[in-house]
């Protein structure tokens, strides 16, 4: 028997690249049936990304990542955000729904992992 997709731990934090995780979205959205609506940077240690459901619901993801520690050299892999841990939250719609927040979530890791230190890669989703 499946378990549930309450009972199911959500992925919180990946270790990716930091300008990845807006295209992640894009890819991971479509899976769980949202597109991405809006996404800004917050500051140099958040971002919110807005996507929208075929339900009409409003969908937030905040990824947060550590400060770049003083004297890290500009221009290196730290300060450029490589392989660095994020801090993934995300809320759907008003009541949430614990199956395609999973499933989001789940696919937005799999989608940085995929694109962790490299330009671009192929999209391949794993059977769910």
């Amino acid at each position: 028997m499946k378990p549930e997709f309450a009972e199911r731990e959500l992925p919180t934090q990946v270790v990716a690249d930091w300008d990845d995780v807006w295209t992640a979205c894009w890819a991971a959205g479509p899976r769980v049936e949202m597109t991405v609506a809006h996404g800004e940077h917050v500051d140099e240690t958040t971002q919110f990304v807005e996507l929208v459901s075929t339900r009409d619901e409003v969908c937030i993801l905040r990824a947060r990542r550590d400060p770049v520690p003083a004297g890290t050299q500009r221009g290196s892999a730290l300060d450029r955000g490589e392989s660095v841990t994020i801090y993934l939250e995300f809320e759907l719609g008003r009541f949430g729904d614990p199956a395609r927040e999973w499933a989001f979530l789940t696919d937005l890791v799999d989608r940085l992992e995929d694109l962790r230190g490299v330009g671009a890669a192929p999209i391949r989703w794993d059977a769910r």
